[in-house]
Order: structure tokens, then C-alpha cells, then sequence
């Protein structure tokens, strides 16, 4: 089977104001601004929309994007002990160069996302709807999949510890260019692209799941 790669656009950035930090603090989100040291910590936000948008150096502690939207958003050099994002939506949009503690998006809605070089702890991707994602270059501490629908997913050069695919839907997702600790549910890696050594890691598991015994 031939898998698809992603299918991303960069996101839209052309003629960006440069606007203070405290501006994405407001209710109504932002478009068309290019903010650097933005401090997103404090309450809740629900339904905000941030719209071709470039955040530089923003840092995030303490706050919820809950049914936030960012559409053509790019993050370079985000400080975030946690991107707590239920049930947002991301298009056309791309994280670089960042450290981020947990970044939790379950039930999200994923049309063209990038993460390049960062560093997470915890990637939560539970029950969400996920189309093109390119995920390069990251060290990811524990990626959680679980009963989510995945098309079009690639890893390039990325490691990922622990791994959690329990009743995933996946689809053109190819993980020939991670490097896997552990995985749980391997045999809910059906629709996925491994290496030869990769499957000669995940044997054991396999073996368990369709109840072979090696001796």
C-alpha cells in the first residue's frame, strides 16, 4: 500500500502589524498580527479565534484554549508548561522551535499541522479528527492516540517514548521515520507504515496481542 504523505500549506503571514504582547489577552482572539513575548497565562479562553497570526517567544502557564480556533497560526519559540486545547481547531498552522510541558488535544480538529523542532512531554491526541500532520525533528516524551481518527500523518527524524494507539483509526500514517520506545496496543497499528526493525521491536507485543507464545 502507498502511503500519502501530508498534505500542509505554511500558514498565511503576509502583511502582519506588529501589535503589543497583552493583545491576545482580549476576547475577540486576533488576525493578521505578529506578537513577540506574549504572556497567554490566566483564565479559560472558550471559542477565541486567532486568525494569521505569528506568536514569537510567547509563553503559556495555567490557561485552557477550550473550542479555541487557530487558523493559519504560527508559534516559534514557545515556553509552555502546558497547551491545554479541548476541543479546538487548528488549520493551516505550525509549531517551531518550542518546549511544551503537555500539550493536550483531545477531541480536536486537525486540518494541516506542523511541529518542528520541539520538545513536548506529553502529546494528547485522544478521540481527536487529525488530517495532515507532519510531526520533525521532536522528542516527544509520550504521544496518546487513543480512539482517535489519523489521516495523513508522518514522523520524520522524531522520537517517541511511549506510544498509546488503543482504537485508533489510522490511515496513511507513517512512523518509518520515528524512533519508538514503547507501544501500547500494537495491534491497533493497523494502517500504519513501519521499518523492517521496527517490526522486529514490536514483535514481542504482537506476539501477545494475537496470543503467541515464544520460546
Amino acid at each position: 500500500m502507498k502511503i500519502a504523505g501530508p498534505r500542509l500549506r505554511a500558514p498565511y503571514l503576509t502583511d502582519l502589524v506588529d501589535a503589543p504582547p497583552d493583545l491576545p489577552l482580549v476576547r475577540e482572539g486576533t488576525d493578521g498580527h505578529r506578537i513577540t513575548d506574549a504572556v497567554l497565562d490566566g483564565p479559560t479562553r472558550k471559542g477565541t479565534t486567532f486568525t494569521e497570526t505569528e506568536f514569537i517567544h510567547a509563553t503559556i502557564n495555567g490557561a485552557e484554549f477550550t473550542n479555541c480556533r487557530f487558523l493559519d497560526v504560527r508559534f516559534d519559540g514557545l515556553a509552555a508548561t502546558d497547551l491545554l486545547a479541548s476541543r479546538s481547531s487548528w488549520r493551516n498552522s505550525e509549531i517551531v522551535g518550542s518546549r511544551i510541558g503537555a500539550m493536550s488535544l483531545d477531541d480536536a480538529k486537525v486540518n494541516g499541522l506542523r511541529l518542528d523542532r520541539c520538545k513536548v512531554g506529553f502529546l494528547g491526541l485522544q478521540r481527536a479528527d487529525v488530517d495532515d500532520l507532519l510531526v520533525e525533528h521532536c522528542d516527544i516524551e509520550e504521544l496518546d492516540l487513543t480512539d482517535a481518527t489519523i489521516a495523513r500523518v508522518a514522523f520524520r527524524d522524531t522520537t517517541i517514548d511511549q506510544l498509546r494507539v488503543r482504537a485508533a483509526r489510522l490511515r496513511h500514517v507513517d512512523l518509518r521515520g520515528a524512533r519508538l520506545g514503547g507501544v501500547d496496543h500494537a495491534g491497533d497499528l493497523r494502517g500504519a507504515a513501519i521499518t523492517y526493525d521496527q517490526l522486529v521491536d514490536l514483535a514481542p507485543d504482537l506476539a501477545s496481542v494475537l496470543g503467541i507464545l515464544v520460546d
